[in-house]
């Protein structure tokens, strides 16, 4: 019979009501070295704010606690498996569940997929500033330029300290993105980012983007106003032509 232990809420081993394999649900698949640096850094916070983390990163054992908690342990390892499987793709299934703990499990897929090499940033710089709006919408062409630029940042972070050289080159950084979105738009949007251009301040991007998406919004709005002489009944067009 095992001996029953209570342990503190803020234990690693401590068990929620809330934690189980379907509570951690992502809405980021794991699907290759393309989004393994995205995939990651969001597991890792998820599990920093379940104070899991050291289940993936060796530093909570089946020997740290000693051989009373290894029940628990094995419990919660467990768990964090299944975590790990339910956001991994189908094609990545297999290996994930003939491993032997969730260390093994981070660490393989660490090792196939953390390959930030030149030919990532090569893509990344490329889809960057290739990127246009093309038949997409305002919000989902800026959703996609954003998540190019957060991983970029991912691989370069921004200089952490507070200096004025920071402050120059993430001030350019957004100058530089501000750009990139505004070049990206279709023909129809270039009275607005015109007008974006000419303030004495540059508003930063997701202030550009707020703006660009209302100037979206009133064109929409006076379209849906506007009827289409090809869709009017015949008689009201001939009631219409007899009136002008």
């Amino acid at each position: 019979m095992q001996e029953s232990i209570v342990i503190d809420h803020n234990h690693p081993l401590y068990l929620h009501p809330s934690d189980g394999p379907s509570s951690l649900a992502l809405g980021i698949q794991l699907i290759g070295m393309e989004n393994y640096t995205l995939w990651s850094q969001a597991m890792e916070f998820s599990l920093l704010t379940r104070n899991k983390l050291g289940f993936v990163d060796g530093s909570i054992t089946r020997d740290t606690n000693g051989t009373r908690f290894n029940h628990l342990w094995d419990r919660y390892n467990a768990i964090v498996k299944s975590l790990l499987r339910h956001n991994v793709s189908l094609d990545l299934l297999s290996g994930v569940l003939f491993r032997s703990s969730a260390r093994v499990i981070w660490e393989d897929l660490r090792e196939r997929f953390d390959k930030v090499n030149s030919s990532r940033m090569y893509y990344l710089d490329k889809e960057i500033f290739t990127l246009t709006q093309g038949t997409s919408s305002v919000s989902a062409y800026y959703s996609k330029l954003k998540d190019l630029w957060d991983e970029y940042d991912s691989i370069i972070p921004t200089p952490p300290c507070d200096c004025e050289k920071s402050k120059k080159y993430l001030a350019h950084l957004q100058y530089q993105r501000l750009w990139q979105f505004l070049m990206g738009l279709t023909d129809g949007y270039s009275q607005a980012w015109s007008q974006i251009l000419m303030k004495n301040k540059a508003p930063s991007v997701n202030q550009s983007y707020a703006m660009i998406l209302q100037d979206e919004n009133q064109k929409m709005v006076a379209g849906s106003q506007t009827i289409p002489i090809e869709s009017m009944e015949p008689t009201a067009l001939f009631t219409s032509r007899n009136n002008t």
